[in-house]
C-alpha cells in the first residue's frame, strides 16, 4: 500500500507539472513556446491540444501571406485535421482560378485529384471544364452590363425594367445552335436573391415568346454575339448579376461524302466517349469552355447596378 501511495504520488506530480508546462505555453502561445512543451513533455495529455494549437498559429500565418504555395506548404506539414480542412477550403478559389488561367486539361484533373472527393458540385465543373478543353468547344463570356430600362421599349417612359447584356464569342471550331445562359442577382454577400433562365441562341423562346428575325440562327466560329435579357419583376435586394452558360449543343458539321466500307453519315464511332472521358458525339450538347474570370467560382462575370 505504501509503494503504491509513493508511485501514485510520483506520477501526480509529473502529471501536475506536465499540466503547469502547458500552461506556461498556452500563457506564451507561440509556435515555439508550443514545440517546446512538445519536446520536453512527450508523453503528456495535453500534446495533442499542443499540435493542434501549433496548427493553427501557422494556418494564420499562411493566412497573412495569402499565397498559394504559403497554403500548400502549410498542407504538407499538416497533411490532417481541422486546420487542414480550412486550409484548403481557402485554397480552393486559388487552385480553381490557376486551372482557368491554364485553361487545359491538365489543370482540370488536378482540380479533380485535389477537390474531387470533398466537393461534388466542383468535381462536375472540372469534368466538363476538363472535357471541353480536350473538345476544344469555347464560348468566352465578356463584360457584363446592367442598365434600368423601360420594360415595354419606350425611350420616353419610366424606367420600370432592367436589361442585363453581356458578348459571347464562339472561340470553337463548329457553330452553337442553342445557348443556355442562367442569370445569378447575387446580394451583397454573393448569395442568389433571384435567378433566370434565357437562351442566347434558340429555335424557340421560353413559353413561346415571339423572338426576334433571325435569333435562331446559329454562332458561327469566331462570331460574337450580344447576349441580352430585360425583365420587371426581379426580386428586391440584388446588387450584381453573375451570368453562367448551363448548356451548349453545337451544331452538326456537314457530312463528307461516304467512302467504301466509311460508317453511315450520322452514326458515332464506337470509340466515342461522352463529355467527361473525351469528345462528345458531334451535335450533342457538349461541355462549354469557361473564360478567363468567367462563369467560375469564385469570381464569375458579372456585373453591378
Amino acid at each position: 500500500m505504501h509503494r503504491f501511495t509513493r508511485a501514485s504520488l510520483f506520477f501526480l506530480v509529473l502529471a501536475l507539472g506536465c499540466a503547469s508546462a502547458y500552461e506556461k505555453a498556452k500563457k506564451v502561445d507561440t509556435v515555439e513556446a508550443y514545440e517546446e512543451f512538445i519536446k520536453e513533455n512527450p508523453a503528456s495529455t495535453d500534446v495533442g491540444a499542443a499540435h493542434r494549437r501549433v496548427a493553427e498559429l501557422k494556418l494564420a500565418e499562411a493566412k497573412k501571406v495569402g499565397t498559394l504555395d504559403a497554403y500548400d506548404k502549410f498542407i504538407a506539414e499538416f497533411p490532417r485535421g481541422k486546420s487542414y480542412e480550412e486550409a484548403m477550403e481557402l485554397r480552393k478559389p486559388m487552385v480553381v482560378a490557376a486551372a482557368e488561367k491554364a485553361d487545359s486539361t491538365e489543370a482540370w484533373e488536378q482540380v479533380i485529384k485535389e477537390y474531387g472527393t470533398i466537393d461534388g458540385r466542383l468535381r462536375a465543373r472540372a469534368i466538363r471544364e476538363s472535357a471541353a478543353a480536350r473538345e476544344g468547344a469555347v464560348l468566352l463570356l465578356g463584360e457584363v452590363k446592367t442598365e434600368q430600362v423601360n420594360f415595354e421599349g419606350d425611350p420616353k417612359g419610366a424606367l420600370d425594367g432592367w436589361r442585363v447584356s453581356a458578348p459571347v464569342t464562339n472561340k470553337g471550331s463548329q457553330s452553337a445552335e442553342n445557348v443556355q445562359i442562367t442569370l445569378h442577382f447575387q446580394n451583397d454577400a454573393g448569395v442568389d436573391v433571384d435567378s433566370r433562365r434565357w437562351p442566347l441562341v434558340a429555335s424557340h423562346l421560353p413559353q413561346m415568346l415571339p423572338m426576334a428575325k433571325g435569333f435562331d440562327v446559329p454562332v458561327a466560329p469566331g462570331e460574337t454575339r450580344t447576349f441580352a435579357y430585360k425583365a420587371n419583376d426581379l426580386k428586391p435586394g440584388w446588387k450584381t448579376v453573375t451570368l453562367e452558360i448551363d448548356s451548349v449543343k453545337w451544331a452538326v458539321p456537314a457530312a463528307p461524302p461516304a467512302e467504301s466500307g466509311a460508317a453511315p453519315a450520322g452514326t458515332v464511332p464506337a470509340d466515342a466517349k461522352s463529355a467527361g472521358g473525351g469528345a462528345a458525339p458531334t451535335g450533342a450538347s457538349a461541355p462549354v469552355k469557361r473564360g478567363p474570370g468567367v462563369l467560375a467560382a469564385p469570381k464569375p462575370a458579372s456585373g453591378g447596378k
